[in-house]
């Protein structure tokens, strides 16, 4: 039965295009309708995929079919140029058709057991980010750059709405959360989706919203109302004074949002005193260095937010799966940062005169002052903070001598990471 339902969706699949491509012709749609007809009807078919398959590894096949019809149509020149109009007639490069089943086939994985976990991720990437992509591409009129080009704020409002009418919904009717619950959970949720939407890039959004809905909607669901209100007033208060500080750095929109949702995920991960240190690094920054020719300029973008928060975020991770304390790996890695971006950025003001080993006196005195106050400042956790400076120090030296322009950041994480590593032994 599986084996069948399964060749009957894949070969749904092509039937669809087909018949989107006659309409495309006949009624000449614009190509983000039929793009978002064709991401609808998918989503549609896959909300039922816990009703029709019983095991994940005929999900995995069926995912594996689809995907290789979609690779077809993408690689081969008669293919793209008839029923692949479809989904590659917009003009921006995206990888969205790709990922959508590879996201399906791990939400069914994680979720399949429990409907409704699976269904809110899917019902807002269906309807939430098709509805955004609609409205926005037809009334939207004020504008604000995105890391994937220009957006609408009438669009990410129409995400805002579907996405929470997409969870509170079916919150409401098919658990057992209270109303206040509910509903707060699904702002939250809406909330922090409408910013992801706004970062991701080549279509990425249709992977990172699904897993990333789960994940936090799993984290809510089991706090109380006022633990739920209080987290609502601490995002929302927190994204608005991350967006006016922002303004002092060389961040730009998507590099502030990026960085903004990278705290939150820490803070699932872990506990509120993991985001202190990564708002150190954005809040000290612009005071260890002096301002250049430079600074006006909004450049750096959510890359850089993730190169930052690359090996932070992998001790935040490695700790959750592991049950183990990273917090004085995580630290060390965050110091390496502000170091490396302080003496980059007197490289910029006084060339050939960076003074690593100043800056990265300065930065590990900001982090691990702050290291030493959240642990309680015990004997062990000073000693740790006095041998961190060594490394520190080396890897601010190092990443000076070998990094260049166009891979400073690639240079920067690595750097990061291997000042961290040390750490974790201890």
């Amino acid at each position: 039965m599986n084996g069948v339902a399964g060749v009957a969706i894949a070969a749904s699949v092509i039937a669809l295009l087909v018949a989107l491509r006659a309409i495309q012709k006949r009624f000449a749609i614009s190509p983000e309708l039929a793009r978002k007809l064709f991401h609808i009807a998918g989503g549609v078919v896959s909300l039922l995929l816990p009703y029709i398959f019983s095991s994940v590894a005929a999900v995995a096949v069926m995912t594996f079919c689809i995907t290789g019809i979609l690779l077809a149509i993408r690689l081969l020149p008669r293919l793209r140029g008839s029923v692949g109009l479809v989904l590659n007639s917009v003009n921006r490069p995206s990888l969205g058709e790709l990922c959508f089943p590879l996201s399906v086939l791990i939400l069914y994985a994680l979720a399949h057991n429990q409907k409704v976990y699976f269904a809110i991720p899917l019902l807002i990437l269906t309807f939430a980010d098709s509805t955004a992509a609609l409205i926005g591409s037809r009334y939207g009129s004020v504008k604000y750059a995105a890391t994937d080009g220009v957006k609408s704020v009438e669009g990410s409002a129409a995400f805002f709405l579907v996405g929470f009418l997409g969870a509170h919904v079916p919150l409401l009717l098919w658990t057992d959360l209270g109303r206040e619950e509910s509903l707060l959970v699904a702002v939250i949720l809406a909330f922090l989706l409408v910013i992801l939407e706004a970062v991701c890039w080549g279509g990425l959004d249709n992977l990172f919203v699904p897993l990333c809905a789960y994940a936090v909607l799993k984290n809510l669901v089991t706090l109380p109302a006022s633990e739920l209100l209080a987290r609502l007033s601490i995002v929302a208060g927190s994204a608005a004074a991350i967006l006016i500080w922002g303004k002092r750095t060389t961040l730009n929109l998507s590099g502030i949002l990026g960085g903004f949702l990278l705290c939150y995920a820490v803070w699932m991960l872990a506990d509120w005193r993991w985001v202190v240190i990564p708002l150190l690094v954005f809040v000290a920054h612009p005071f260890l260095a002096p301002r250049t020719e430079f600074g006006g300029y909004r450049i750096h973008d959510v890359h850089t937010a993730f190169s930052i928060f690359a090996a932070g975020l992998t001790w935040a991770l490695a700790g959750y799966i592991l049950h183990h304390d990273f917090f004085y790996a995580y630290a060390l890695a965050f110091a390496t940062h502000l170091a490396i971006i302080s003496a980059v950025r007197q490289g910029f003001s006084s060339p050939g005169n960076p003074k690593p080993i100043r800056k990265s006196l300065l930065a590990w005195a900001v982090i691990f002052g702050a290291f030493a106050a959240l642990r309680g400042g015990g004997r062990l956790d000073l000693l740790r903070a006095a041998v961190a400076l060594p490394c520190v120090c080396a890897a601010t030296y190092l990443h000076g001598k070998l990094a260049h322009q166009g891979n400073r950041w690639e240079w920067e994480a690595t750097a990061a990471g291997l000042a961290s590593l040390p750490a974790a032994l201890w």
